[in-house]
């Protein structure tokens, strides 16, 4: 009877140690982020008559770091047509460097995504710009209050307020976008203030802050293909050699007269190139630009006819484009050039200067030009950009975050400053490979869009479908939600869960335990089986003999 005894207690002690022993070969397998599928839907836009929104004002503070400070009236818009009801997510159209329109918050990719997702919708004007002038003068002393971190409180301070004034909980998801500069900054809102937001569009947005941004001609090079580009580079040749010995002849031809600078004359006419190449989704102009040139019987007469196209276009003028000549420190509700360039100045750079080989602009543009341009317009001496601080701050193209869509256009200089590589799977990169500045920022329509702006605006709605109702609460709140690998253009999403989760909406929670026996070999099951046999022999013995 003890014998058997024995025989028993030792065959369960083995199998309870082998059992423990698959424990930890199953856990083993487990990955740290498990992919689950969930389905969700997209809807159309219809865009809201711009005469019924009207715009409102907000007092916001004007130093958001002093202990006390007064107000000025920052101006917004908002429109409630696809908000049902008081607990859907809200939408915030970020105001860059201009005015803002009531179309910020009724037309475009934006508008669009908020219909698809029941949103309330804002749009903010930037302050220093439009009609949100805290001061009515722009020496360097008021600008002092124009800068990157100044605007971001200045979202905070309004989606705070905003959330006051509507009665909003943490059931109300905020969304920022932004294109451009605006891009930059609704990325970098979701850096500053993850807690505050669950998402955010970042189009065409330059997050690296730079001195000399030489890539941006030599994009500008690459876009217009090489035998146009000779082509330019050969007349700017002849332009400069003009222009030293008679200078007002030459200006005359271009409409020019008024810009006194001679570098910055010739700054005025690699913008308009670059603008034909930044542009081309809108204008058009590409194509028939370098067909003029390759056509051309005087390229320099050619040159100033294309500028005297794009002037006549954009409604501008020649001096209006002279960086240089922004001394105006008169307040108004239109300009925007001088606070721009005291932002560039001031911690972005972003200067467009020569390369140092194949140059399509005259090699007299400089870095020491620009700096010299920042001194003259606001009277400091050594007037250069926080380059540094600025990325380091927000983290330039490596920035960390979570939930931002980051689209480009494939022929836009401002690529090279933007995110144009997944940095996470809740950070995806588009590239729209023949779009140009913020090109999927329009109002979609499948039917007169091109295929690569179609696909774009199809996957962007996807992402947004699942950072704001694609998942379950516990996804929200234990991964993200992504669209599936192999179609991407699907409404399918699926739950991808953070470390120490799993289930198919991460509501199964990983002990430390768990997570340290993944780490243990196979082997391990040899170690703890042997070692199973060696105690169950004493253990037996010992329990058999007081049985």
């Amino acid at each position: 009877q003890k014998k058997k005894m024995k025989i028993i207690t030792l065959f369960v002690i083995a199998t309870c140690m082998f059992n423990m022993a698959m424990v930890v070969v199953a856990n083993s397998v487990n990955k740290d982020r498990i992919v689950r599928r969930i389905s969700t839907t997209t809807l159309t836009d219809e865009s809201t008559p711009l005469s019924a929104i009207s715009p409102s004002y907000f007092a916001q503070t004007i130093d958001h770091f002093a202990v006390e400070s007064s107000t000025f009236e920052q101006k917004y818009y908002v429109n409630d047509i696809y908000w049902p009801n008081s607990t859907g997510p809200v939408f915030l159209n970020i105001g860059g460097e201009g005015p803002i329109t009531a179309s910020y918050v009724s037309s475009g990719e934006f508008a669009s995504l908020a219909k698809a997702n029941g949103a309330l919708m804002f749009g903010l004007e930037h302050r220093f710009y439009g009609e949100s002038q805290p001061f009515s003068y722009w020496n360097s002393s008021s600008l002092s209050y124009l800068s990157t971190s100044q605007a971001l409180e200045d979202i905070a301070n309004f989606q705070t307020a905003m959330m006051q004034f509507y009665n909003m909980t943490s059931a109300n998801k905020w969304v920022v976008f932004g294109c451009s500069y605006s891009g930059a900054l609704s990325a970098w809102y979701r850096v500053k203030y993850p807690h505050l937001t669950i998402a955010a569009m970042s189009t065409s947005s330059p997050v690296e802050a730079t001195l000399d941004f030489y890539q941006y001609d030599q994009f500008c090079g690459q876009a217009l293909g090489n035998t146009c580009m000779k082509l330019v580079q050969n007349a700017t040749a002849s332009i400069e050699i003009l222009l030293d010995s008679n200078a007002t002849s030459v200006k005359q031809m271009f409409e020019c007269q008024g810009v006194d600078d001679p570098v910055a004359f010739l700054y005025v006419l690699a913008d308009v190139i670059s603008f034909v190449v930044q542009y081309d989704s809108n204008y058009h102009m590409l194509s028939p630009v370098c067909a003029a040139f390759e056509n051309s019987t005087n390229l320099v007469e050619t040159y100033a006819q294309v500028v005297h196209d794009v002037f006549a276009k954009t409604g501008e003028t020649c001096q209006g484009w002279d960086i240089s000549s922004y001394t105006n420190e008169t307040a108004d509700n239109l300009g925007n050039m001088r606070q721009w360039m005291w932002q560039s100045c001031l911690e972005l750079g972003y200067f467009q200067t020569a390369p140092a080989n194949n140059s399509l602009r005259s090699t007299r543009i400089t870095d020491e030009w620009h700096l010299g341009v920042c001194s003259q317009l606001f009277n400091i001496a050594n007037f250069a950009p926080k380059i540094n601080w600025t990325n380091h701050v927000y983290g330039g193209q490596s920035l960390q975050v979570e939930n931002v869509v980051f689209t480009n256009g494939g022929i836009d200089p401002w690529r090279f400053l933007s995110v144009t590589s997944p940095l996470s799977p809740s950070v995806p990169s588009i590239v729209i490979s023949n779009g140009s500045h913020c090109p999927n920022w329009g109002t979609p329509n499948a039917t007169t869009d091109p295929e690569q702006v179609n696909i774009a605006h199809q996957l962007i709605a996807s992402y947004f479908a699942g950072f704001v109702k694609g998942c379950t609460d516990e996804c929200n709140q234990r991964g993200v939600c992504v669209p599936h690998e192999t179609s991407p253009t699907s409404s399918s999403m699926f739950c991808q869960c953070n470390p120490g989760y799993s289930g198919d909406s991460c509501e199964n929670t990983i002990s430390p335990d768990d997570k340290k026996a993944k780490t243990i070999p196979l082997w391990s099951i040899f170690v703890a089986v042997v070692g199973a046999l060696v105690l169950a022999v004493p253990i037996g013995f010992f329990i058999g003999r007081h049985h």
